[in-house]
C-alpha cells in the first residue's frame, strides 16, 4: 500500500473525528499526502463502515467521541479478518503514561498529542506508510514460499487462508505437547516473548518408516516473523511438503537439499529481512539410523541410554542469508530408548534476575539429570528449571524445546 504515484491507486485512508472542524483539517492533510480519505463522525460509524466491506490502510482516530471512543474502536478492528493490519493512530490529549498503556493494549501503532503541529503529523502518517508498506513486503514473500510447495490454484487460496488467520491463531492454538508420529514419540516445550512468536516446530510421516522433523526460529519478532514462522510450520507440516518438497521421483530428499531448496526462495532483501534459522532431519523409525542438517541453529543433543549426550552438528549459516550456500547433511542413530532434543537459541538465553544466561552447559546438565525420565517428565522438569531461572524476569525471546524418542525394545 503506498501513496498515490499515478502509476497506482492512491491507499485508503479513514479519518474518525466527531468535530467537523477538525475532521476537514485532517482530510485536507491526508488529501496532500496523496491518500483516499473517507470519513466518520464517531467509532460506531467508523465501524460499520469496515463491517461493510471498507479495508483502510491506515485510520486516524480521536481518542474521545461519543457512541464508541478510539481504543474500542481500534479493539473491535483487531478483530476483524482484512482490517486488522491497518496502521492505527490515535489523536488524543491524553499524554499520561498509563492513557498510552491503555492506547497500545487497544492495539494502535501510534499515538499523535493534541494539539499537534501539521508536520508532526506528515511525519507519523509517514512512518505508518513505511510499515503498511513492509507489512505487503511480508505478505508477498509467505506467498512466493506458497507458489513453491503448492499448486497455484488450490493450494495458494489455502495458504493465503491460513495467512490471514495466523497471527489469532497463533495466539490461542498450540499444538499438543505429546504426541506419536511414525512410531517416534514426539513431545514440545514452547513459550514466546510476547504475544506472537517466530518459533515453528513439527514432524510429519514421510513414509511407513521414515520420519521427517523440524524446528525454524525466524530471525525478529513482531507481526512479519509471526506471519513467516506460521506459514513455514503450516507448509512444512502439509502433505504437499511431503510430495513435493520432502521427495521427489519416490525418492526421500536429503535433509541438506531440502534446507537448500528453501534458501534458494527465501532470500532476505532490504525491507523485509527475514531470515532463519532450523534444523531438519529425517529418522528411518525401523533401524533408528538418521541424517539431519543443521542451520545456523543451536546443536542438536542425542541422550544416549540416559547416562550420556552428545551434540552433533556442522552448524552452517541460516536460512535466506546468503545465497548458494552449500548445506550440509550429519548422520546419527538413534537406539531404542534414546531421545533427540532439538531447541532454538531462547533456551539457552533464558536470563535470570541478576542477567546471568542459562546457558548450554545447564542444559545439558539438566538433561543428564533424570535419565530415567520419559519424554513428558523430560519437558515437564525442563519448563519447571527455566522458570525457575528466571524467576519473575520476563520472557527475552521465543523459547522451544523438542524431544524426539525412540521406542525401547520390548522382551
Amino acid at each position: 500500500m503506498a501513496p498515490h504515484t499515478g502509476q497506482a491507486p492512491p491507499t485508503p485512508s479513514l479519518i474518525v473525528e466527531d468535530d467537523a472542524a477538525e475532521r476537514i483539517r485532517l482530510q485536507c492533510m491526508l488529501e496532500r499526502l496523496g491518500f483516499e480519505v473517507f470519513t466518520a463522525e464517531n467509532g460506531a460509524d467508523a465501524l460499520a463502515l469496515i463491517e461493510g466491506g471498507f479495508s483502510p490502510g491506515l485510520i486516524v482516530s480521536d481518542w474521545q467521541m461519543p457512541q464508541m471512543d478510539g481504543p474500542s474502536l481500534c479493539r473491535r478492528i483487531r478483530q476483524l479478518s482484512g482490517s486488522e493490519q491497518a496502521y492505527f493512530i490515535l489523536v488524543t490529549g491524553r499524554t499520561c503514561p498509563s492513557a498510552i498503556e491503555d492506547g497500545l493494549d487497544a492495539g494502535a501503532d501510534d499515538f499523535i498529542g493534541k494539539p499537534y503541529r501539521a508536520g508532526e503529523l506528515r511525519a507519523r502518517v509517514r512512518a505508518g506508510q513505511r510499515e503498511l508498506d513492509r507489512r505487503v513486503a511480508a505478505r508477498t514473500r509467505t506467498e512466493a514460499l506458497a507458489n513453491m510447495l503448492a499448486d497455484r490454484s488450490a493450494s495458494e487460496r489455502l495458504l493465503q487462508t491460513d495467512l490471514e488467520a495466523a497471527a489469532r491463531l497463533q495466539r490461542r492454538q498450540r499444538p499438543p505437547r505429546l504426541g506419536f508420529v511414525g512410531g517416534i514419540e514426539v513431545g514440545h516445550f514452547s513459550v514466546s516473548a510476547g504475544s506472537l512468536a517466530g518459533d515453528a516446530f513439527g514432524c510429519v510421516a514421510l513414509s511407513d518408516h521414515t520420519v521427517g522433523f523440524y524446528l525454524l526460529d525466524v530471525v525478529g519478532h513482531g507481526v512479519s516473523a509471526a506471519l513467516n514462522s506460521f506459514a513455514l510450520g503450516r507448509v512444512l507440516s502439509s502433505p504437499q511438503a511431503a510430495a513435493e518438497l520432502f521427495s521427489v521421483g519416490g525418492r526421500i530428499r536429503p535433509p541438506g537439499e531440502v534446507v537448500g531448496l528453501l534458501n534458494e526462495r527465501f532470500q532476505g532483501d532490504d525491507e523485509c529481512d527475514q531470515y532463519f534459522t532450523m534444523v531438519y532431519g529425517t529418522i528411518d523409525t525401523a533401524s533408528g539410523q538418521g541424517a539431519l542438517c543443521q542451520a545456523g541453529h543451536p546443536y542438536p543433543i542425542i541422550l544416549r541410554n540416559g547416562a550420556t549426550l552428545s551434540e552433533i552438528g556442522h552448524g552452517g549459516y541460516p536460512v535466506g542469508m546468503l545465497p548458494e550456500v552449500r548445506f550440509e547433511d550429519v548422520v546419527f542413530t538413534l537406539g531404542p530408548g534414546e531421545r533427540l532434543v532439538i531447541y532454538s537459541d531462547g533456551v539457552p538465553d533464558v536470563a535470570d534476575e541478576r542477567g546471568q544466561r542459562f546457558g548450554p552447559a545447564r542444559l545439558r546438565e539438566a538433561l543428564l539429570a533424570q535419565p530415567a525420565a520419559d519424554v513428558a517428565t523430560t519437558l515437564s522438569r525442563l519448563e519447571t528449571q527455566l522458570n525457575e531461572w528466571r524467576g519473575s524476569r520476563a520472557w527475552e525471546d521465543d523459547a522451544s524445546i523438542m524431544v524426539l524418542a525412540r521406542q525401547p525394545e520390548t522382551n
